[in-house]
């Protein structure tokens, strides 16, 4: 009978179910990281869950997520820009008047870094140097 449609189904292992949940939560940890030397560390860690766990049978014919090996790196623009608003909302309330006229977030609080708080000065560094390395 020529009118049945084959039909592939993809088992899932209890070993593909945790590190579907891992490489969630390394996604989420991923998605928070401010620096790109943390980014780079999670992408890291989604390789390896991924290498450490066969894909289920038949995932690659119906090319579900698990099958997929490709790990895309953000764009950079898209990265700039989201370290450039994180610093702008870590950098303190009395300088951000000041965005406008000394060049945007980055270039201000680099300038007046003597207004950011002690325990926020090693964060706010790295974070412009990671804006710097970007360019």
């Amino acid at each position: 009978d020529d009118t049945s449609i084959p039909c592939i189904v993809a088992v899932h292992t209890s070993a593909s179910l945790a590190s579907e949940e891992q490489l969630r939560k390394t996604l989420s940890d991923f998605e928070k990281a401010r620096t790109l030397k943390e980014r780079e560390r999670h992408l890291q860690a989604m390789r390896n869950i991924r290498a450490s766990v066969p894909t289920p049978v038949g995932a690659p014919e119906l090319r579900l997520p698990e099958s997929d090996r490709h790990d895309v790196i953000p764009d950079r623009e898209r990265l700039k820009k989201q370290l450039e608003m994180d610093i702008a909302e870590d950098a303190p309330s009395c300088i951000h008047c000041c965005f406008g006229c000394c060049g945007g977030p980055v270039k201000t609080v680099e300038t007046c870094m003597c207004t950011v708080p002690e325990d926020k000065k090693v964060v706010m560094r790295e974070a412009i140097q990671e804006y710097r390395n970007l360019r």
